[in-house]
């Protein structure tokens, strides 16, 4: 195969890398966005009936800081002791809920804190029974997903589309080097 015909194989591939790590990247910071979409909210004491459309983890965020309504409220991110949670499907059984306390979330004047998550084995209606201490006024919210999760899912991409823009950088690099280089001439005697 000719310099040249390298040199373009090498430019096309580039490209083709490139374009991919693009894609990959999008594709990678779409579950994380996802993650932030509130499925529902519910002033507690109350019960939050959510239609979760697939399988999977979910979460329950405590609102401690943001507005209902025109009215703005702000407590504490960590909950008081007392306040009991109950996730049940359709048929009445109760999911476990496992603690799930670390994560943070903000977004303009709202910030949540993580309370714990819980596991769908298939899509459908799901009923969240809040109970609060003292009949406490508090908000809850559920989103779709593990965000340290997502976070670590989204690094992994990170390292991934980096290493695919490199790869195509490289190849560029000697694809534009074939096609400009001159083989040496080499004298021919007779």
């Amino acid at each position: 195969m000719k310099k040249k015909s390298v040199g373009v194989v090498l430019i096309i591939l580039a490209i083709a890398f490139a374009i991919g790590s693009v894609g990959s990247a999008v594709l990678g910071v779409m579950p994380l966005i996802k993650s932030f979409k509130s499925l529902g909210s519910v002033e507690a004491p109350g019960k939050l009936i959510a239609t979760l459309e697939e399988a999977g983890t979910y979460c329950i965020w405590h609102e401690h800081s943001g507005m209902i309504d025109g009215v703005t409220f702000s407590h504490k991110a960590k909950l008081p002791s007392g306040f009991k949670f109950e996730v049940k499907d359709e048929a009445g059984n109760i999911l476990e809920l496992a603690p799930y306390s670390g994560a943070t979330m903000s977004s303009g004047s709202s910030e949540k804190a993580s309370v714990g998550t819980f596991k769908v084995d298939a899509p459908g209606t799901y009923t969240i029974d809040i109970e609060t201490p003292d009949n406490l006024t508090r908000v809850f919210t559920v989103t779709k997903g593990e965000m340290l999760q997502q976070i670590g899912l989204l690094i992994i991409g990170i390292v991934i589309c980096s290493l695919a823009s490199l790869l195509a950088f490289v190849m560029l690099v000697l694809g534009i080097v074939c096609l400009v280089h001159k083989p040496k001439e080499i004298p021919v005697s007779v």
